[in-house]
Formats: C-alpha cells, structure tokens, sequence
C-alpha cells in the first residue's frame, strides 16, 4: 500500500510543478518506475511468473529513459 501512496505523491508533484512552472520533474518519474519495477521484480522472484518479468524489464526501460532526460536536464 505505501507503493502506492508514493507513486501518487510522485505524480501530484510532477502535475503540480507542469501546472506553475511549464517543465518537467524527471527525477520524480525516475522515482515511480523505479518503485514499479522493483514491485514487478519482488514478484517475478516469489512468483516465476514470465508477465513479471516482462512487466519488470518494460518499468526499468521507462525508469531508464527518464534518467536520461533527467540528466539532460540537469547539463542544460
């Protein structure tokens, strides 16, 4: 359950700072596919469920591909 509040949370401050600053927090969408993908990977371990997995490696691809733009975003 606390996966969840902290992914909502992640999303409010991502909306919030779109909604008054026009840009993007990045880190906070690194974040939440991060708690995603660590969920899927905690499952795909206890349950040897293919889905798992794939769902685990899709969370990780989307985390990854905000940590490039989050350090895009920091050189400027």
């Amino acid at each position: 359950m606390a996966y969840i509040v902290g992914c909502l949370v992640c999303c409010l401050i991502c909306m919030l700072q779109w909604a008054f600053t026009n840009t993007i927090n990045w880190g906070c969408w690194v974040v939440n596919y991060s708690i995603l993908g660590t969920i899927f990977l905690v499952k795909a371990i206890k349950m040897k469920k293919r889905h798992e997995v794939i769902m685990t490696i899709l969370y990780y691809a989307i985390g990854a591909f905000f940590v490039v733009g989050f350090i895009m975003s920091m050189r400027g």
